[in-house]
């Protein structure tokens, strides 16, 4: 029996910390080429919310074809778990069926199409949708494409990568944070790591 819940506890320990490697989705276009893309458009979410945006290192070509479509990627160091990203751009969100999924692209990743996704032609990527507003409410963006909401399904952790692609490249926007940074995360690791902790002591003591 003690050795049954050792092993539960172990395996609490390597669910929890295995939240954040299911969030390590960087740029797919580095190690196999999406259609004309070798790499992505990267948005860095720092701390106090702030944004950077830069491209992949390398000078590679981020647009799925020809001059639009691009790949993007978004990387959280924030310290705070992220619920959705407004972003703004000229026709950002002006899709017209040719994204990441539209099945156009050689190389389609394997997860295609992602089901939450409802744009025209398919921009989500594997923990993303889009929307009017955060969190999933108002319909999808404009159909003027200038701005709307990149939403990741269950928060993207502090520390956590991501992708998806857009009609155009963004050039602003605002990140919309969870209350807590991972508190719930921590709180369940520290649970499972104390439990683990008085488990091992007891087998020692026989």
């Amino acid at each position: 029996m003690k050795k049954v819940l050792l092993l539960c506890a172990v395996l609490v320990v390597f669910l929890v910390l295995g939240q954040k490697a299911s969030w390590a989705d960087g740029c797919p276009a580095t190690t196999l080429q999406i259609g004309d893309a070798t790499g992505c458009e990267i948005i860095t979410v720092g701390t106090g919310g702030s944004l950077s945006f830069s491209t992949t290192p390398g000078s590679p070509v981020i647009f799925l074809g020809g001059s639009d479509d691009p790949l993007v990627e978004v990387i959280n160091n924030s310290g705070y778990t992220l619920s959705s990203l407004d972003l703004t751009g000229t026709g950002v969100f002006a899709f017209n069926g040719d994204g990441l999924c539209s099945g156009g692209y050689m190389n389609t990743p394997d997860f295609c199409p992602n089901p939450l996704d409802d744009s025209d032609g398919f921009y989500a990527g594997p923990t993303t949708f889009f929307s009017a507003d955060p969190g999933g409410a108002g319909g999808l963006p404009p159909s003027t494409g200038t701005f709307g909401y990149v939403n990741f399904v269950g928060g993207l952790p502090n520390e956590g990568e991501t992708y998806f692609s857009l009609e155009d490249v963004p050039y602003g926007g605002t990140p919309v944070g969870a209350a807590e940074p991972d508190s719930a995360q921590l709180l369940l690791l520290a649970t499972a790591l104390s439990g683990l902790g008085m488990f091992v002591k007891r087998l020692r003591m026989g």
